[in-house]
């Protein structure tokens, strides 16, 4: 038979790419995250953050079957990880009341959008630049998407993003889609990568940038210069920064 090989620790082989060191793997370590949402997107993100050692990650959701779904899922996923995993049930979006948004949002760094509405995900970058706390963006369905990383005093909120690349209207008219995991998957990697950069300060976030991509065609597109507007009473007034 042939000799087995040992299982490959993702730290250590995370610790010998060039350009990340010591110092970004402990600020993973003691990260948080707080993931809203509990489909696909919320589990492939979850999964790339355990497999990275991050430190806490909170899921929130609003059905009962799902986060018990996904519980179970992450807990045979990654079993012996050290990261701190917790779930809880909310009544709506973005948070429930103000009270407990505040309280999620103080002890979390940065917010991952894994909802389906567009009035939820707006509701979420409402949230997140009232209290200064980075948000990676996935909006879209199907097999077509957008994606943007929010962050306070340096990029557009997202209803001011939506109204510089004339999207407003598409979040009013937008059918529900099927979906493909492996378009879903593709996402959430990449929306996990941009909380690995941003947390650990790993190369460059695309703060200011808009991804798109067309699963159907191949075509993806970079939008960039989506900075804070100065008119705007959310992203521009945190441009001097807290």
């Amino acid at each position: 038979m042939p000799e087995q090989r040992p299982d490959r620790d993702p730290i250590s082989e995370q610790l010998k790419l060039s350009g990340f060191t010591r110092a970004n793997q402990d600020r993973l370590e003691k990260g948080s995250a707080l993931i809203c949402g509990a489909g696909t997107v919320a589990q492939v993100v979850a999964l790339n953050l355990l497999n990275v050692g991050f430190g806490s990650i909170k899921i929130v959701a609003t059905e009962l079957s799902r986060l018990n779904a996904l519980s179970s899922i992450l807990a045979a996923s990654a079993p012996g990880l050290s990261t701190e995993l917790s779930f809880e049930l909310i009544d709506n979006y973005p948070l429930g009341d103000e009270n407990r948004s505040a309280a999620l949002l103080k002890n979390c760094q940065i917010v991952v959008d894994g909802l389906g509405s567009w009035g939820e995900k707006l509701e979420l970058s409402d949230m997140c630049m009232q209290y200064r706390r980075p948000l990676v963006h996935a909006g879209g369905g199907g097999l077509r998407y957008q994606l943007f990383s929010m962050v306070p005093g340096r990029s557009a909120c997202l209803r001011c993003l939506l109204a510089m690349v004339d999207m407003e209207d598409f979040t009013r008219i937008r059918k529900e889609e099927g979906s493909l995991y492996a378009m879903d998957s593709f996402v959430a990697s990449y929306l996990a990568l941009e909380v690995i950069k941003l947390v650990g300060r790993v190369g460059a976030s695309q703060g200011n940038e808009l991804f798109k991509i067309d699963g159907l065609s191949g075509e993806m597109e970079v939008l960039r210069g989506m900075d804070a507007n100065e008119d705007c009473p959310d992203c521009g007034n945190l441009r001097a920064g807290p």
